[in-house]
């Protein structure tokens, strides 16, 4: 929608869509590392960091601007529907997929299903006897070897521009 009603749109999700990048290529290098890799407290702080700028940038600059153009009703049904897809989106990070359409829109569903399903899975392991934690844990582990083979789909790819194609 700030793409479709402000005339510098693009320039301004572009660079939220550059800090999401880096906030999902922060959390899958955290997520791959472990806690006792010497990266992870200057990985932490930048993610910290990255995730205060975008807000700001989008509660101080963008969210005012389209308030602007966009009478009280248009603002409703886009909360609606920001919520609807709330809902069906990804919750984990997947860096190398596209943030526009079609890659967004094509691997968006198939991710969420996969993500969570790997939330309950986790959900399980926390409040599972020990004897099946291992076995949480590889199912959890082979969700992710799927969703990674879903982002490398061409199509999935598809849509976005340097500096947010990976």
């Amino acid at each position: 929608m700030i793409r479709r009603v402000l005339p510098d749109g693009d320039a301004l999700t572009r660079q939220v869509e550059e800090e999401h990048q880096e906030v999902n290529e922060l959390v899958t290098v955290l997520e791959r590392d472990g806690l006792d890799h010497p990266e992870r407290p200057a990985r932490l702080r930048r993610l910290t960091e990255v995730l205060r700028e975008d807000v700001r940038d989008e509660e101080d600059v963008l969210f005012p601007r389209l308030q602007q153009e966009l009478d009280p009703a248009e603002l409703l049904s886009l909360g609606r529907r920001w919520e609807v897809m709330r809902r069906i989106s990804p919750t984990r990070p997947h860096p190398t997929v596209s943030r526009r359409p079609p890659g967004n829109a094509l691997s968006g569903l198939l991710l969420s299903l996969i993500d969570r399903t790997r939330d309950v899975v986790a959900a399980g392991v926390r409040r599972a006897p020990d004897r099946f934690v291992p076995a949480g844990r590889a199912l959890s582990q082979g969700l992710a070897g799927l969703a990674g083979l879903v982002e490398r789909i061409p199509l999935s790819r598809r849509g976005d521009e340097p500096p947010t194609s990976r």
